[in-house]
């Protein structure tokens, strides 16, 4: 423990990101504040909220790379996050959309998500589910 090791150090917390946006910052301070061992801190940025992080929750790790794998052989990146990344249960796909996307590419990403959805016999959730549990799969609204 350093403070324990060094006893008259003054400890400085780094918490402004000059690169993220707050809405990054404010998912990484979700997970930090999960981390019992690690000292408090609060993530900030000047840089403006950013775009919404939507996210698509699975619960499954097998499941969550083969919705994965299908999304992206249809032309579409989305990020995997599974464990360790997250708790075992709560695998998910993350999107992000910008305003230099055009309504076209959104529709088209819109329409490959519901392709899988179907192929696969995934459970949709209401996008105003923030909470849905893990053996509910599907989508939230960004937090």
């Amino acid at each position: 423990d350093f403070e324990s090791d060094f006893p008259g150090a003054r400890v400085i917390l780094l918490e402004q990101n000059y690169r993220s946006t707050q809405t990054i910052l404010s998912a990484a301070n979700a997970v930090i504040v999960q981390n019992e061992g690690r000292k408090p801190k609060k993530l900030w940025s000047d840089a403006g909220d950013g775009t919404p992080i939507v996210r698509i929750f699975i619960g499954d790790r097998v499941k969550t790379m083969q919705v994965w794998r299908r999304i992206l052989d249809r032309g579409v990146f989305v990020n995997a996050i599974v464990v360790p990344a997250v708790q075992p249960g709560r695998d998910l796909l993350r999107t992000s959309y910008m305003a230099t996307h055009e309504d076209e590419q959104l529709d088209t990403i819109l329409r490959i998500v519901k392709e899988v959805d179907a192929e696969m016999g995934l459970v949709m959730a209401s996008a105003a589910n923030t909470t849905t549990p893990p053996e509910v799969p599907w989508m939230s609204s960004p937090s």
